[in-house]
């Protein structure tokens, strides 16, 4: 039997209870409000954890892509949650004892969550699967 354990003391592994993570993304339409309503009702429902993302104008894409696509600058700054508000949501989390975490774009990111939110896990964007050096970074955090 395997099992892992979060760095919030969550066992997970074979044959015992399902971990439910809620996928928020841009679901709250960059609104923390929303997003923090959002929180609430997955609690309510028995979520074990909520997942964001944590990416902003200067990890998520290059400047040459958004000279050729100029509405994904406009949709980045419009659909993120900036640290302060992330910071936020991870508090309320703590408070209502629901596990907060996100996936990082940069080490910056992943920094600001594992060093600062506490999360109990990183999930890596698929787009970073073979992006190597930032994987080995990540691995070093030990989340």
């Amino acid at each position: 039997m395997s099992t892992i354990c979060l760095t919030n003391g969550r066992q997970v592994g074979d044959y015992m209870l399902p971990y439910f993570v809620a996928e928020i993304n841009t679901s709250h339409f960059g609104k923390i409000e929303t997003a923090i309503q959002m929180v609430d009702e997955a609690k309510k429902i028995g979520v074990d954890c909520v997942k964001f993302q944590s990416w902003s104008e200067e990890s998520l894409y290059s400047e040459s892509y958004f000279r050729v696509n100029p509405i994904a600058k406009r949709f980045i700054k419009k659909f993120s949650l900036n640290n302060e508000e992330l910071l936020e949501i991870a508090r309320h989390c703590k408070h209502i004892e629901i596990g907060f975490a996100s996936t990082p774009y940069s080490i910056t990111e992943v920094n600001f969550l594992a060093d600062e939110c506490n999360v109990p896990f990183l999930k890596v964007a698929s787009m970073d699967l073979n992006n190597i050096p930032f994987l080995k970074y990540i691995a070093e955090k030990q989340l």
